[in-house]
Parts: structure tokens; C-alpha cells; sequence
């Protein structure tokens, strides 16, 4: 079963008019819609925002971006969760650093664009209240976000 939000026609509509596409936007098929499904599950699962069930064209712009970076930047988007995973925080190969505690690669920007415009941003249940100790210094707390 494939769940999507948005369709291969649709997709293929999208890319028409996206300029630059069609240097990655290629292959058969079946290799389409694999990247539309991976898309759909990295953006189901991607922390901060809260999806609908039923999409908005922002929505379906957004999964056919992150298909379009998956293409593009698949193997690599692989290796780099596999070092985080093994516990990896820097790379010198590449001269990349990870944070301690990331949960993962991000989805592409264009993306978190399409879905920041449909203000699918989730509210954090907390925010961060900075607190002077008695020794003068400063620390930074997370307490219950207010309503």
C-alpha cells in the first residue's frame, strides 16, 4: 500500500514548470514513486511539524521536493544518518560536525518552506526561561509552555 500525498501526475505536473528538475527528476516509474513514498515517510516523521491527513498543494509541493533532494542526494543523506547512528560527531573527510543528540538528516529547505507557509510548524510544549544563579551565573531552563 502506498500512502502519499501527493500522486506521480501530480508530481510529474509539479516538476513541468520547477526549473532544474529534470536533471534528477528521471528514471522509471517505479523509481518515482519510491522517492515520493520516501519523501512522504521523511516528512510524516520529521519533529517539529504537525501534518494533516488530507494535503494542501503546499503540502504536495513540499513532498515533491523532498523527493527531488532524495534523488539528488540519496546515498549521501544514507551515509550521513549511518555515521550519526554509530554515534559519529565529525566527519574530517568532509568537514562536516554533528550535533550530539541529533536525531537525524533534515528535510530539505525548500520543503520546510512549502510547510511553514501552511503554518504546519508545531508549538513546542515548552520554551526555554533563563535563570541567574546565586554564584552570578546563568543557566537556561525548559519549563511548560504558556497557552
Amino acid at each position: 500500500m502506498t500512502e502519499t500525498y501527493c500522486t506521480l501526475a501530480e508530481a510529474e505536473e509539479y516538476f513541468a514548470t520547477r526549473y532544474g528538475a529534470s536533471t534528477h527528476w528521471t528514471g522509471t516509474d517505479e523509481v518515482k514513486e519510491a522517492a515520493l513514498q520516501t519523501a512522504y515517510w521523511r516528512l510524516r516523521t520529521f519533529p517539529g511539524f504537525s501534518l494533516p491527513d488530507t494535503p494542501s498543494d503546499n503540502l504536495k509541493r513540499a513532498q515533491c521536493e523532498e523527493a527531488l533532494f532524495v534523488m539528488q542526494q540519496g546515498a549521501a543523506l544514507d551515509a550521513r544518518a549511518g555515521l550519526m547512528a554509530q554515534g559519529v560527531r565529525s566527519s574530517g573527510i568532509v568537514g562536516e560536525s554533528y550535533a550530539a543528540g541529533a536525531d537525524g538528516i533534515g528535510i530539505c529547505a525548500t520543503a520546510k518552506a512549502f510547510l511553514i507557509a501552511d503554518g504546519l510548524r508545531s508549538r513546542s510544549a515548552f520554551r526555554s526561561a533563563k535563570l541567574k544563579r546565586a554564584d552570578g551565573t546563568e543557566a537556561y531552563l525548559g519549563i511548560p509552555a504558556e497557552d
